[in-house]
């Protein structure tokens, strides 16, 4: 039995979409990057060395590699808008708790999740693209969509440093603040 495709929305609702999609991307970055501006400071605070710091970044990439495998399933029985919402709040949740952490294992902890679950956002983005673009609009589309993770590092860093500044080096903050962002774009890609 063939189900019945609905209709592609407007050109213009459709890339409203998109760049909503691009924001949504760009804060799983602000929960992202934010660690490489809060290394230097965690250094100081926590009197931790190359080694100790990079054990973070080690834990993180294997969580964020085994997401990829994980959430792909997920997002196709459970759609893309679902995937990207859960992701979404679940980084946030993470990265606040990162920033809540007491210590380089509850920080490598905290942050692992928020890698393991931000890697579910990539594939569930993409899901949700061919309902709005006819198949020939696809590759530039997807190549637009691809820019969030260029201009995400971009703000992200640039933000966490503006946190930096405004907490006078605060590593709690730069990691927690750019989660209550995240919270906000959750309620935006809700609606």
């Amino acid at each position: 039995m063939e189900t019945e495709k609905k209709p592609f929305p407007s050109a213009a609702r459709a890339y409203v979409y998109l760049g909503t999609l691009v924001v949504a991307y760009i804060g799983i970055y602000l929960c992202r990057k934010n660690l490489s501006v809060a290394v230097p400071m965690l250094e100081k605070v926590w009197n931790l060395n190359k080694e100790q710091v990079g054990t973070i970044s080690s834990v993180s990439t294997v969580a964020y590699a085994a997401g990829k495998f994980l959430f792909g399933p997920v997002t196709d029985r459970i759609g893309g808008r679902a995937s990207l919402l859960c992701s979404m709040t679940l980084v946030a949740v993470f990265g606040l708790a990162g920033g809540l952490a007491p210590s380089l294992a509850g920080l490598t902890v905290a942050y692992s999740l928020n890698r393991l679950c931000g890697s579910a956002s990539w594939g569930a983005m993409l899901k949700q693209v061919p309902d709005w673009f006819r198949p020939e609009k696809l590759a530039f589309t997807c190549g637009l969509l691809s820019l969030s993770f260029v201009f995400g590092g971009a703000v992200a860093v640039s933000f966490a440093g503006v946190i930096a500044r405004l907490t006078h080096d605060s590593w709690s903050a730069v990691l927690a603040c750019p989660s209550l962002v995240l919270a906000l774009l959750v309620a935006l890609c809700w609606t």
